[in-house]
């Protein structure tokens, strides 16, 4: 299922291998994908659990909602991704191994699911007054990729995500 504008902005997934053992399970495994201007991301098939990762988007949504609006000439500095990432408690590849992460005032909001995570690919929102912005990295941070979109286009993408557990 596709839900937002793949040449814009979208979530794209599908159940690739269905709970068949226990029928009062939620664990679907299946493709996820976040199609930003037709790319996907991360563009791999993994068997992502599903359910967890629609979870925890939809869980964002409050933070969305309530994300600060930052100014411009912030969100392009050379060093807001990494700012970004800090706030939203995430470990780069381009931090010195003994890095200890300060708690400070969150710049965003972390949708990057567990599993995508644990494999180095993260996505965060943040925004302006005047837009939404969607910064994702392929590499544990060591490249950031910028996505600038209309206010609430996240939220309404995330927002429109049905999903049911197969029915056997």
């Amino acid at each position: 299922m596709i839900f937002g504008d793949p040449y814009f902005f979208c979530i794209s997934f599908d159940v690739a291998y269905p709970s068949e053992n226990l029928t009062d399970s939620n664990i679907e495994l299946g493709i996820f994908n976040f199609i930003i201007e037709d790319v996907f991301f991360p563009g791999k098939g993994g068997n992502w659990t599903l359910s967890m990762t629609i979870s925890h988007l939809k869980e964002a949504v409050d933070e969305i909602e309530s994300c600060p609006e930052i100014q411009e000439s912030v969100i392009n500095s050379p060093t807001f991704c990494e700012n970004l990432s800090h706030s939203l408690q995430c470990i780069l590849q381009t931090d010195p191994r003994d890095y200890e992460l300060k708690d400070v005032e969150k710049l965003g909001v972390n949708l990057t699911p567990l599993e995508f995570g644990d494999c180095g690919y993260y996505i965060f929102y943040t925004r302006s007054k005047k837009q939404e912005y969607i910064f994702y990295s392929y590499n544990a941070g060591l490249n950031f990729l910028k996505k600038e979109l209309p206010l609430n286009c996240v939220k309404n993408v995330i927002s429109s995500i049905e999903f049911n557990k197969t029915e056997h």
